[in-house]
């Protein structure tokens, strides 16, 4: 699967083999578009520790989002991925924005929700990051689409400093076993953890 091989690519820093498999997305008709390829595959990047590469590909990412036609523009399954590469490659103003919007179109949203609580926090905004996460305990959750609200929270104590506790928000939210551990590293936001003893117990292989 080209999706699995990019991401392998990229984890393993082999950037110019890299970019050939993006390339080969815009060509391929399949489930991911070639500006949703490209923003998973930064976003390993980043947690691989290559920034500057991530960078590049989030470049790639929005520059295909805005190019697009204006009726596809402006669906909001569009609008979320442009959404999710701005934050990404830390244009927070802009994606705010466009999160901010949809989240008034999907009032019940936990993920546009815990995307805004995400960025309260990275502004230094605490108790609009703490009203948010607590409010993400009453909304809606898809059973496939969507994270366990106590993984939001985690994601969102974590950007505040707040690292024993979001550990025991991730304790809890690994009790959805449909949330695996392997999976961790893709949340950037929990990155300030990697140092964290308990966070280094609680994702140490078992068995």
């Amino acid at each position: 699967m080209l999706y699995l091989e990019v991401r392998a690519l990229a984890t393993l820093g082999l950037f110019e083999e890299m970019d050939e498999r993006l390339d080969e997305c815009v060509l391929r008709v399949g489930q991911m578009t070639p500006g949703a390829m490209a923003r998973v595959t930064a976003v390993e990047l980043l947690a691989h520790g290559h920034p500057e590469a991530a960078w590049h590909v989030l470049d790639r990412a929005i520059a295909w989002y805005q190019a697009r036609p204006a009726e596809e523009a402006t669906t909001p399954g569009h609008r979320y991925e442009l959404a999710i590469s701005m934050y990404h490659a830390g244009q927070r103003d802009e994606a705010k924005a466009l999160f901010e919007g949809l989240a008034v179109e999907f009032p019940q949203s936990s993920e546009l929700k815990g995307y805004l609580g995400a960025l309260a926090a990275s502004r230094g905004e605490r108790e609009e990051a703490l009203r948010i996460s607590s409010e993400l305990q009453s909304l809606e959750r898809h059973p496939l689409t969507s994270l366990p609200t106590p993984l939001w929270q985690a994601r969102i104590a974590a950007v505040l400093g707040e690292k024993e506790h979001a550990v025991t928000l991730l304790q809890d939210a690994m009790t959805h076993m449909e949330y695996k551990y392997y999976r961790l590293h893709t949340y950037l936001e929990l990155q300030s953890l990697q140092d964290y003893p308990p966070y280094q117990e609680l994702v140490r292989p078992k068995g």
